[in-house]
């Protein structure tokens, strides 16, 4: 079954079956379908109840067992996201409702894909979005929140402002938010402006709160870390000597990956941090974990 055939089905409202062959295509073929999908409905308007009724297709045929519609529901989720990818235009708005239940859903893919759509969204109407943002970062789900500032990291959209929106969470104490922003977000963003994201951690390690610190830590624990050791190692003499395990425990991660990279600097360093009674816990994990290695 061909991407036209597919998108035929889709169109007239047959989803479980169109679920059938979407459920087998790989990646490229599925946003060949989200494409054919979009463009035959029109405009974002017409878009809307498309990918509401891939969200939301109804109860499942009856002589469907239970793996088969799990693994037909999660396909149609998936196409749901690429669809509304692929109709991104000025009325994205129309289109973000879709994010809060996909962001909830239990597919690992099924999120993953909602990390494109946000990054176009905000690549292309940053200014008119960032209100939307920052009022999703605040709310209780901390999933959606990952999931945007993933996407926030991966876009176009200007780097003062992405760190802006960053800073609202980087003291935030849920699970999904750490689990995105300090090990992935800031590190993603690292990558296009460094020279931006470094003048902001320095400030970041400058305060007293535990997760912001940790958050920093982690950022540096990652080859972003590795590619700027100079830099790094300037906030990992704070971020060492900070008293909370959570913190220079962190830190001495960050210190491995700036050691493996510039030895000759890092080495020394530990050395020192060994006599410092503040930064002594730090280094002799940092030079455990490299002995290891």
């Amino acid at each position: 079954m061909d991407a036209t055939e597919i998108a035929g089905l889709v169109a007239g409202g047959r989803h479980w079956e169109a679920a059938a062959a979407i459920a087998g295509l790989s990646d490229p073929e599925l946003r060949a379908v989200a494409e054919r999908v979009a463009e035959e409905a029109g405009d974002s308007a017409d878009v809307m109840p498309v990918v509401e009724g891939l969200v939301a297709p109804g109860a499942p045929p009856e002589a469907l067992d239970r793996r088969e519609a799990l693994v037909r529901a999660e396909a149609m989720r998936r196409l749901a996201a690429e669809v509304a990818l692929a109709a991104v235009d000025e009325d994205w708005e129309d289109l973000l409702w879709a994010v809060r239940p996909l962001a909830a859903d239990l597919s690992y893919r099924v999120r993953e894909a909602l990390i494109p759509v946000i990054s176009k969204v905000a690549s292309q109407y940053f200014a008119q979005s960032r209100g939307y943002w920052a009022e999703s970062l605040g709310e209780e789900s901390g999933g959606l929140a990952g999931l945007i500032l993933r996407g926030l990291a991966a876009s176009d959209a200007p780097v003062a402002g992405v760190l802006e929106l960053f800073s609202t969470v980087m003291a935030d104490i849920r699970a999904d938010v750490r689990h995105n922003l300090g090990p992935r977000a800031i590190p993603a963003l690292g990558r296009r402006d460094p020279k931006a994201v470094f003048m902001r951690m320095r400030e970041w390690a400058a305060m007293p709160n535990e997760i912001t610190r940790w958050n920093v830590a982690k950022a540096l624990a990652t080859p972003l870390g590795g590619a700027y050791v100079e830099e790094a190692v300037e906030i990992l003499e704070v971020l060492a000597a900070d008293e909370r395990a959570a913190v220079w425990r962190a830190a001495a991660e960050a210190v491995v990956e700036a050691a493996q990279r510039r030895p000759a600097l890092v080495i020394p360093m530990l050395a020192r941090w060994r006599g410092e009674r503040a930064r002594m816990r730090c280094a002799e994990l940092a030079i455990q974990i490299l002995s290891k290695r």
